[in-house]
């Protein structure tokens, strides 16, 4: 009796194994894509808490944003930048370099009595994060994002 394995015996050795990576490929691509936004999320909420603290020291919204003293990490995956944003104004944006079509906006609190579909505005609600893809796949909430806004925004509560 020979020894060895078959040439069909490989062949179904080869296509179990490319279906498998076929299966788990693009759930490996998720979780990559998932944890790139996470690494946004934390420098933005940094800067939210901060905000806060600085809300708490001061007792006012007024100049809050003057009184940071947090720098924002640079990043292989974002850009970050102090921008107007495209509803109402905003302190900092996180636009992904791998797929510009994502970007995290730390909106300030005027967003929330802005946006009407919010239930309320109270002060948790200051400076919130909301995300925006302008292909219209809801990327956002694949991303944890998770009320729609319209127009592709998307809001973590």
């Amino acid at each position: 009796m020979k020894k060895g394995f078959t040439l069909i015996e490989l062949l179904v050795v080869v296509l179990i194994i490319g279906i498998l990576s076929a299966v788990a490929l693009p759930q490996y691509q998720k979780a990559v894509a998932k944890s790139r936004v996470a690494e946004a999320k934390i420098a933005l909420k940094a800067l939210q808490t901060a905000i806060h603290l600085v809300i708490l020291e001061q007792g006012d919204t007024s100049n809050a944003q003057d009184s940071l003293s947090i720098e924002i990490p640079t990043s292989k995956y974002w850009t970050y930048e102090e921008e107007e944003c495209p509803q109402g104004n905003c302190l900092f944006s996180a636009t992904c370099k791998q797929d510009e079509s994502i970007t995290i906006y730390l909106q300030e609190e005027e967003y929330c009595k802005l946006a009407g579909h919010w239930p309320s505005c109270n002060e948790n609600s200051f400076y919130p994060l909301v995300c925006f893809d302008d292909t219209g796949a809801d990327k956002c909430k694949e991303y944890g994002f998770s009320k729609h806004l319209g127009d592709g925004f998307f809001v973590e509560y």
